[in-house]
């Protein structure tokens, strides 16, 4: 039902935590099938989390992780936790811990 009324594309057999909160309704997300999301992470509306060209791997995003709108995570990757992704950011290597990655000049600024 919600693949069709919000266009979202989330595998039930996905290995994301019971405490992840979508927001809008999951408008627009997709996840892939092997992607992993840990605890009490934040996926705002239109997140991509998936392979990227040319990789086999998915990410995997640790806990407390906040996914701003229309972000895309792809590949091999993975996210540590308590990271922030900003919206309409595009990444495609590993997020450290903590570090808050934004905008499309892919620059990590740390806490």
């Amino acid at each position: 039902m919600l693949r069709i009324i919000y266009s979202c594309d989330i595998p039930r057999h996905a290995k994301i935590a019971k405490s992840v909160s979508f927001q809008h309704r999951a408008l627009g997300v997709v996840i892939h099938p092997d992607a992993e999301i840990g605890e009490n992470c934040f996926i705002q509306h239109h997140v991509t989390i998936g392979v990227n060209k040319g990789t086999k791997g998915v990410p995997k995003i640790g806990a407390n992780v906040f996914i701003g709108p229309y972000a895309m995570i792809l590949g091999d990757i993975k996210i540590g936790d308590n990271a922030t992704i900003g919206a309409g950011t595009l990444v495609m290597k590993d997020i450290e811990a903590g570090a808050t990655y934004t905008g499309n000049t892919k620059m990590i600024r740390r806490r």
